[in-house]
C-alpha cells in the first residue's frame, strides 16, 4: 500500500472528521487531490483525514506541496488575513458548510492518504 503526502498552509477552520452518512457527499466536491495542485471549489478546498479519521480542515489553501516534498520556510505564520478576506471566507463556510460563526486560523500540516 502506498502513501501520498503533502504539506499545506491555508486560512480556514478545523473540524473533527465527520464520518457517516452524507460526510463524503457534502465534501467531495471540494476534496483536494494529492497529485494536482492546489484545488479550490467555490472559493474553498476541503482536506478530509480519510485514513485516520482524525480532522477535517475547510478553507482556503495558501501553499501545497506535491506528493512527498516538504514546504520550505520559512513562513511568516504571524500572517493575518484582512478583515475583509477573514469575513468573506467565514460567510463562504457558513453559506457552503452550514457551519456557524467558523473561526478562521493560519494552519499548517502535513496530510497523509
Amino acid at each position: 500500500m502506498s502513501v501520498q503526502i503533502n504539506q499545506y498552509l491555508m486560512f480556514g477552520v478545523k473540524l473533527p472528521y465527520q464520518k457517516g452518512e452524507g460526510s463524503y457527499d457534502k465534501y467531495e466536491p471540494y476534496l483536494d487531490s494529492a497529485f494536482d495542485g492546489i484545488q479550490h471549489h467555490n472559493g474553498l478546498c476541503v482536506i478530509d483525514d480519510g485514513m485516520n479519521g482524525e480532522y477535517t480542515f475547510i478553507g482556503r489553501v495558501l501553499a501545497k506541496t506535491k506528493d512527498g516534498e516538504h514546504l520550505d520556510g520559512p513562513f511568516d505564520c504571524s500572517t493575518e488575513m484582512s478583515i475583509t478576506d477573514r469575513d468573506m471566507l467565514s460567510a463562504l463556510i457558513e453559506t457552503q458548510f452550514g457551519i456557524e460563526s467558523p473561526e478562521i486560523k493560519l494552519w499548517f500540516f502535513t496530510h497523509y492518504r
